[in-house]
């Protein structure tokens, strides 16, 4: 076969896998390559998805080149096999691609777990637990895409107070990581940096930057500082969040949810319970880890569980932040 051909069915063979050795006519070399192939991508889904990822491309790599070896000697293509690895590099890549896909993070609003523009790898076919970060089609207009932490599960309650997040009353833990830290957005951007514990997992959130003063004049009784309640959820009995001003709205997919009044004096504080917002079946409430700057459930309400797209598993690029989501 001249080299131009083999050369061609290599290349081709970086898409389709095993097609090379198919069509130099070795069948059981063929069925290695893409078992081998098939068994790397399925380690995709799992929480090895960037190691997998890395091993599939390299596996590419390596079977292009030896399917180009393999068609030194062949004088003519062996059609029917080549046409059974063609249909089955076919039908791998879609079940994958059905399975798995990769999403661009388009803004700050889930620092520092991700940041604008990493890249990262999303398992379609897991179930959003809380403590997942997902990707889900936006309620108020479902051809837009967010990526959010899942805090409350269907039917349970929320309540956010004092930058604090109560779970059915209880309040999620909270410990301080760093009083500075920043991240680049149209500025650099100073906040503090807290590690949250919810339903046993915990992952890195970021606060206003004066959220440690506010916490420690919490703690002495003293005066609180101006701004602590900025982001309490829900602010009244009556501010249900909605699609409603939304910029960019359609409203086509929204669920509004119900909130309580929690009895409360008012020798508590301003960071007593006062309103508990209830989950309604079948939605997911999410906040993004940049508590003090992102545009979630607090502002627009739940997220119906058919519009999740899939759970974040890991970062491919850039390099330097590669690795596993918490």
């Amino acid at each position: 076969m001249r080299n131009s051909r083999r050369l061609l069915f290599a290349l081709v063979s970086l898409a389709v896998t095993g097609l090379a050795q198919g069509v130099a006519g070795k069948r059981n070399r063929m069925l290695v390559v893409i078992a081998v192939w098939l068994g790397l991508g399925s380690l995709v889904l799992t929480r090895f998805s960037l190691i997998a990822a890395i091993a599939v491309l390299v596996w590419d790599v390596l079977a292009a080149i030896d399917g180009y070896r393999q068609l030194r000697h062949v004088s003519r293509a062996h059609r029917p096999l080549g046409v059974l690895a063609f249909v089955l590099g076919t039908i791998g890549g879609g079940c994958f691609s059905l399975a798995a896909s990769s999403f661009k993070i388009p803004s700050s609003s889930s620092y520092p777990t991700v940041m604008s523009g990493d890249r990262i790898i999303v398992n379609k076919l897991a179930s959003a637990e809380r403590g997942d970060t997902i990707v889900f089609a936006w309620p108020c207009n479902p051809t837009t895409k967010f990526i959010m932490r899942v805090v409350g599960m269907p039917g349970e309650t929320i309540e956010v107070r004092c930058s604090r997040v109560y779970v059915n009353g209880t309040e999620a833990t909270r410990t301080l990581v760093s009083r500075t830290d920043e991240y680049p957005d149209l500025e650099v951007v100073e906040v503090s940096r807290y590690r949250e514990t919810l339903g046993g997992r915990s992952y890195d959130v970021v606060h206003d930057l004066e959220q440690p003063a506010w916490d420690e004049a919490v703690a002495s009784g003293g005066d609180l500082a101006r701004g602590i309640g900025d982001h309490d959820f829900p602010e009244a009995a009556t501010a249900v969040p909605s699609c409603e001003g939304q910029m960019g709205a359609e409203a086509a997919g929204e669920v509004r949810g119900t909130i309580v009044v929690v009895p409360h004096g008012d020798e508590l504080g301003v960071c007593a319970p006062r309103y508990q917002f209830v989950i309604p079946d079948g939605t997911f409430f999410v906040l993004g880890d940049n508590r003090s700057n992102s545009n979630d459930s607090r502002a627009w309400g739940v997220v119906p569980a058919e519009n999740v797209i899939g759970v974040v598993s890991s970062i491919f690029w850039p390099p330097s932040r590669a690795g596993s989501i918490e």
